[in-house]
């Protein structure tokens, strides 16, 4: 897990300027292996529940659902976006976001559970 540790800084004249904190960010390279490890983590389960992706390196990844599932996920409180917006993709596209492994975990198991129940209702 990345955290980014706050600094507070010494030697001020007043005590607002005393508790002034400033954010001290990784490194670049780092930020960027953590996303890295995080869409991999992404993709393997979007691979194991058989969906369709477009590779890409934004902090998002474009996956075919079919139509209906970003309103049954919104329904349950998930933020999944509209993939139509990009061009020659239809309302069955979602875009999700890069983030940690435990917050793709709680989205796709909600996701399975709208596939899952769509399938049986199409049986």
């Amino acid at each position: 897990m990345v955290t980014y540790p706050f600094t507070a800084v010494v030697g001020a004249d007043d005590l607002s300027s005393a508790l002034r904190l400033t954010p001290v960010w990784p490194p670049a390279a780092q930020a960027a292996r953590v996303t890295a490890q995080w869409r991999a983590h992404l993709l393997t389960v979007l691979r194991r529940l058989g969906l369709r992706r477009l590779s890409s390196t934004a902090p998002s990844v474009l996956v075919e659902v079919g139509t209906g599932v970003r309103e049954a996920l919104r329904g349950k409180g998930r933020a999944a976006r509209r993939g139509d917006t990009y061009p020659g993709l239809g309302p069955h596209w979602l875009r999700l976001a890069v983030r940690d492994p435990h917050t793709t975990d709680v989205l796709l198991r909600e996701l399975t559970a709208v596939l899952v129940d769509q399938q049986e209702r199409s049986a």
